[in-house]
């Protein structure tokens, strides 16, 4: 998307930014929200998460995710809580490499995110229930999935609905 965008490289290891105030305004459960993420990366790795109702501003906070995993194929609705990592919904889809997707979400009862490719076509839809964050923070992570390829992850509007 923009020059503006918010870039993450990795080589071996976990990135995280995130942001619990400070904004003007947060995602929330009953609202909805997109942001958009691109990977690019030599060899087979690569994991970039957008998430939400991020409980504090520490690496893997508790709170939820959407995860973009380019090794797996995989997209993957999650959540942490006390540490430990559940997947709440995954599917399979293709991932185009050095692309833009955006990710849109409702945070509703269930939650549902939607993946789109560059041409605004679904690519991929997860969705689940649970409540157990109502609120918090924003994050952007990139991990080198423990193959050091040194990916990129850029991510750019992130904006509520």
């Amino acid at each position: 998307q923009g020059s503006y965008a918010l870039e993450l490289s990795g080589s071996g290891g976990k990135e995280e930014i995130q942001s619990t105030s400070g904004l003007n305004a947060y995602p929330s459960l009953g609202g909805t929200f997109e942001a958009y993420h691109y990977t690019s990366r030599s060899g087979g790795s690569g994991v970039g998460r957008i998430g939400f109702g991020t409980q504090s501003e520490t690496l893997e906070a508790d709170g939820y995710y959407v995860e973009l995993h380019k090794r797996t194929g995989e997209f993957t609705l999650a959540k942490i809580q006390g540490g430990s990592f559940t997947d709440l919904d995954t599917v399979a889809y293709s991932y185009d490499d050095q692309s833009w997707y955006r990710v849109e979400t409702d945070w509703q009862d269930p939650i549902t995110s939607t993946l789109y490719d560059d041409t605004d076509t679904q690519v991929a839809r997860v969705s689940a229930s649970d409540t157990t964050y109502t609120s918090g923070g924003i994050s952007w992570f990139l991990w080198d999935a423990g193959v050091p390829t040194n990916p990129t992850v850029r991510y750019d509007d992130y904006e509520l609905l």
